[in-house]
């Protein structure tokens, strides 16, 4: 577990009331971006002390998930966030600064900055009654995102920030989402994939994903919507894993640790009847024979 910067093992979350709410195979993320497609609130609901840990574990940077929102270290962002409607938005960003761990007069400015970075100095006076859901969405990740003194957050997690959103209103969220996290790990949840634009760009680059099946959270997706094809490689399977990932593929490699230049296999999730052309492609241009390929 040391490796990853998120990990949970065989997790059961349940209900204050003892009603389970969800339930998780092991997982470790070693690469900065992760997103968790199906019903997962009951994971955010976790993070934020809201649902209680009934069996396994879970970390983030090294803590307790728990400990590393409570720390500063990971930000969280809910698609609904219930804000005051008599708030302007400064007074939101303000008290989210002072929450991060500054002082009074610190807060305002750091606010301020982060509306200014952002280019929304003109929201600052809203009420956020007059917002919309979109504007309130972009609100949540940016107060999540704000400095704390220690340096934090590492992380940020965003909840469903694509569901019930317009093409347009979800084009500006996705980018606002990658401005963000630059220079941060990134988790956020999905009912279903995206199919276009900036949202379907933001999930090509994940590079772990996580399926709720039956209501367990698992990395195998439900076999209705995706094949999973293994291929494997004589050789130069790192290079092949690093071409299909600038391709936009979520891959896995796996390799014999006793062997890490010898033969490995490749595992990557496409749309049923989608052929993998460009897994030959790849094998081709990195010079990486697959001798053997099969779908399941």
């Amino acid at each position: 577990m040391t490796e990853a910067w998120l990990a949970w093992d065989a997790l059961r979350i349940d209900a204050p009331d003892g009603a389970e709410l969800l339930s998780a195979e092991p997982f470790a993320a070693q690469r900065e971006h992760v997103v968790l497609v199906g019903e997962v609130s009951a994971w955010f609901r976790l993070a934020l002390g809201r649902a209680r840990l009934a069996r396994g574990a879970a970390w983030c940077l090294g803590r307790p998930l728990s400990e590393a929102v409570t720390g500063g270290w990971l930000g969280v962002a809910l698609d609904r966030p219930g804000f005051d409607p008599s708030a302007t938005v400064l007074d939101l960003l303000s008290l989210g600064a002072r929450l991060a761990g500054h002082r009074p007069r610190a807060a305002r400015q750091v606010a301020e900055a982060a509306l200014a970075e952002l280019g929304l100095a003109r929201w600052r006076g809203q009420r956020l009654g007059a917002a919309g859901l979109s504007e309130h969405r972009a609100l949540a990740a940016l107060q999540a995102s704000l400095p704390t003194p220690e340096g934090g957050p590492l992380a940020l997690a965003v909840e469903a920030p694509f569901e019930g959103l317009g093409p347009e209103e979800a084009e500006r969220h996705a980018a606002l989402l990658m401005s963000l996290s630059r220079g941060r790990r990134l988790l956020w949840s999905c009912a279903r994939p995206p199919t276009s634009g900036a949202p379907r760009a933001l999930y090509e680059r994940a590079q772990d994903v996580c399926w709720v099946r039956e209501g367990t959270l698992s990395v195998t997706p439900p076999s209705a919507q995706l094949t999973r094809w293994r291929a494997t490689v004589l050789e130069r399977g790192a290079a092949l894993e690093r071409w299909l990932r600038e391709a936009g593929q979520a891959v896995r490699l796996h390799r014999a640790p006793e062997s890490p230049n010898g033969p490995a296999v490749l595992e990557l999730y496409l749309p049923s009847g989608a052929r993998p052309a460009l897994l030959f492609e790849g094998s081709v241009a990195t010079r990486a024979p697959i001798v053997e390929l099969t779908a399941s």
